[in-house]
């Protein structure tokens, strides 16, 4: 199966789900930012001090300019977001998945410095490590209670 943007959310929300039965009470579905150039809807978004919008990145492609192009298209979003991320509290998790192929891990590694090289507040986190956000999320939302 390839680990694309629909693999990562649906990764996360079990997860979460897995501990937290009550989660979906204390996300909030479907959260949209909009700019005056561009708008982005983010499938769930959890708020512990800033509104941290969930951004899966699916990298697990077969190509190295596909890989590269999405990466650019996402820098782009974020710095075109920055502005209205620290207006409104935002953060941006973004979750990233690792191509499958091992030959495209050099690119793969090379794309997530160009996704931390802009000023968007994010924070950025691989999938195979994904245990750590979803303790994160779950660790807040239980303390919430």
């Amino acid at each position: 199966d390839r680990k694309d943007e629909e693999y990562i959310i649906n990764k996360v929300e079990q997860g979460v789900r897995s501990t937290n039965p009550n989660y979906i009470q204390e996300i909030k579905r479907e959260y949209t930012i909009e700019t005056p150039y561009l708008s982005q809807q983010f499938n769930f978004a959890w708020k512990n001090g800033t509104t941290n919008l969930v951004t899966p990145i699916g990298l697990d492609l077969k190509q190295k300019e596909s890989i590269e192009r999405k990466a650019c298209t996402w820098r782009g979003r974020l710095e075109t977001f920055q502005n209205k991320a620290r207006e409104d509290n935002l953060k941006f998790d973004l979750i990233v998945s690792r191509p499958e192929d091992q030959s495209l891990f050099k690119t793969y590694d090379n794309v997530l410095k160009i996704l931390e090289d802009n000023q968007a507040p994010k924070e950025i986190f691989e999938l195979d490590k994904i245990g750590a956000y979803i303790n994160k999320i779950t660790n807040y939302l239980s303390d919430k209670r």
